[in-house]
């Protein structure tokens, strides 16, 4: 499999254990905290291979840069917005 296939499970994989494990934390349900531990795993996952991705390319430096900083501090969201742009660029070519 590609790189944008892993990328994009393990971002879906993410937001979806994230969302369950906020919603069984926030009632008190048993297993929330070890399904926030997976949506972790799978978080690292996806900023991995979407920063091997930026690093990859052939952009400027500050815009590395700015999707560095975009996936350190903004993960979810800036794995969203990589993706749908990474997606366009690349039926550009």
């Amino acid at each position: 499999m590609k790189n944008s296939t892993f990328y994009r499970i393990s971002l879906i994989l993410a937001l979806v254990f994230s969302v369950i494990g906020a919603f069984l934390k926030i009632l008190h349900l048993p297993g929330g905290s070890e399904v926030l531990i997976v949506s972790m795993a799978f978080t690292l996952a996806f900023i991995v291979i979407g920063l091997t991705d930026v690093f990859r390319r052939n952009i400027r430096p500050v815009e590395k840069l700015m999707w560095l900083t975009g996936f350190l501090f903004v993960s979810c969201i800036t794995g969203i917005v990589y993706y749908f742009v990474s997606k366009r660029s690349i039926a550009t070519r």
